[in-house]
């Protein structure tokens, strides 16, 4: 019996990335909850993205570090009309998810991603040549760790807010379903989606349940919350995580919720 057979496990993933989870967890034989705890919008004020945007043949690289950029640059660049010479500008993604959304919604492959999936590591390994121009699109509260980064080692980036992190909304019942012990396990993909879940469920505590979490920064987001069962990957991949979790639940076999 798989050890994620009928498990009741939350997914807290924005409503454009939670297929993949979703699919992965029920071909595990789990049960997928889904519960959005955040979510993308463009910013208040977007001159200036949209002015990057029309000018991004001034660019040598355009760096993406997360999925979300990517479908946000994507409903910008709709918005605008503006057509891009992928073979003049080239592209560094974060990861293999990121660069599997490039060549989705952009028609074009990734030119670069490092072997290590975090912003710092793609700062640190991108080809580059002194005061070369970089585009580099985040969210709202990104941190400018990537940015400090390039700086150091002489890149002249552009940072741009790209879009808004917002509480998703909708989904299943779950502070319901915790009042009935009804749900196994959290899953979390970034920082952003422990915080909303903490707000969405408030009062309601779930501290109890383990909550699998994509990496390390994740992981410290849903401990400085209170979360006592962290469970991380040693690779920071979908499939990864899901392994992880099961060896969680075959180590320690819980009473049906």
């Amino acid at each position: 019996m798989m050890s994620l057979k009928d498990k009741k496990i939350v997914v807290t993933r924005a409503p454009h990335q939670a297929a993949k989870l979703v699919k992965m967890l029920r071909d595990r034989d789990a049960v997928p909850l889904i519960y959005p705890c955040i979510d993308i919008a463009p910013p208040e004020d977007t001159s200036e993205l949209d002015g990057a945007l029309r000018n991004l043949k001034a660019y040598e690289w355009l760096l993406l570090t997360s999925s979300n950029t990517v479908l946000a640059l994507y409903r910008r660049m709709g918005a605008l009309q503006v057509q891009v010479d992928w073979t003049k500008l080239k592209v560094a993604a974060v990861g293999s998810s990121t660069a599997s959304s490039v060549e989705a919604l952009f028609g074009t492959k990734a030119d670069f991603i490092p072997e290590e999936q975090t912003g710092v590591v793609l700062a640190e390994t991108l080809p580059f040549h002194e005061q070369m121009r970089v585009f580099l699109p985040q969210s709202d509260i990104a941190k400018m760790d990537t940015a400090e980064m390039l700086r150091s080692r002489g890149v002249d980036v552009t940072v741009v807010s790209a879009y808004e992190n917002i509480i998703g909304q909708g989904g299943e019942d779950i502070p319901l379903r915790l009042s009935e012990n009804r749900v196994d396990a959290i899953t979390f993909t970034s920082g952003s989606t422990v915080e909303g879940f903490v707000q969405r469920i408030a009062p309601m505590t779930a501290y109890d349940l383990p909550a699998a979490c994509i990496g390390t920064s994740t992981a410290e987001v849903a401990e400085s919350h209170g979360f006592k069962t962290i469970i991380v990957p040693e690779q920071f991949k979908l499939p990864d995580m899901l392994e992880a979790l099961e060896e969680h639940f075959a180590n320690y076999p819980q009473l049906e919720a």
